[in-house]
């Protein structure tokens, strides 16, 4: 998105490929594009709309179709279940941390396991060696930065509760992503042999943390405003899909 420059580029492009302004000021606000915009936030945004066009609107409409679909053969039980990556890329490098497509297979396949384990004994080492520097410096004192009166302490992170700190490793994601990928593949109830719910309405979650978490595409918050953006993009797909081969190649 480093090619856009400013909001009236982006209403240009909207413009051009909506058939009215009504459209065009309609999908804009549902994705809170507007003029007053830091350029970075600006561009978050518009990955959204460009990640929701290529990936997440599609993905929705087929997880309906083949729900339905199946239903209608009197097939009770759907035969669908969606997930959703939130943790990045664990390898050094520009996509360290980023949540890209794809990013879960570097998991399901084990074709990186050296690998993964070489990248938790680094993570390892550096987590060990913030804590003691932390360790170090918790309680001493340079000039002017000796607190108020009555002042609360600063906590350190070797302070902070046990809990805020948990993270799976990497090779226990990959475990966890294989185990739930060959349970999908061979139990007829997902929803059994995962010990969730199943069906249209749940999600599976890798968070950040690679803790898998269910949620519910009808009542969490982060979902109802994804589908109210869907809603949105279905009056003029076409137009959307435009925009998107316009972003997209603004990538290269």
């Amino acid at each position: 998105m480093d090619k856009i420059n400013s909001f009236e580029e982006v209403r240009v492009l909207f413009d051009n490929a909506y058939t009215s302004p009504t459209a065009s000021n309609e999908i804009l606000a549902a994705y809170q594009l507007e003029p007053e915009l830091p350029l970075p936030r600006l561009h978050d945004r518009l990955t959204r709309f460009l990640s929701d066009v290529i990936f997440s609107y599609p993905t929705h409409r087929a997880r309906s179709f083949l729900a339905s679909y199946r239903q209608g053969q009197g097939i009770l039980h759907p035969g669908v279940h969606s997930y959703r990556v939130q943790f990045g890329n664990p390898f050094p490098g520009r996509n360290k941390g980023v949540a890209h497509h794809c990013v879960e297979l570097i998991y399901l396949f084990n074709a990186f396991y050296d690998e993964l384990k070489k990248v938790d004994e680094l993570d390892k080492l550096s987590f060990e060696a913030d804590a003691v520097h932390d360790m170090a410096g918790y309680g001493s004192e340079t000039p002017g930065s000796v607190n108020p009166i009555d002042a609360e302490p600063p906590r350190k992170s070797v302070d902070m509760p046990k809990e805020n700190m948990v993270q799976k490793t990497n090779i226990e994601l990959a475990h966890d992503i294989q185990d739930h990928w060959i349970r999908f593949i061979f139990d007829d109830d997902v929803s059994i042999s995962s010990g969730h719910c199943n069906g249209v309405d749940k999600i599976s979650v890798y968070g950040k943390d690679r803790i898998l978490r269910i949620e519910n595409l009808i009542g969490d918050a982060e979902w109802v405003h994804q589908r109210k953006r869907f809603e949105i993009l279905e009056k003029h797909t076409e137009s959307a899909r435009a925009v998107g081969r316009e972003l997209t190649g603004l990538l290269f």
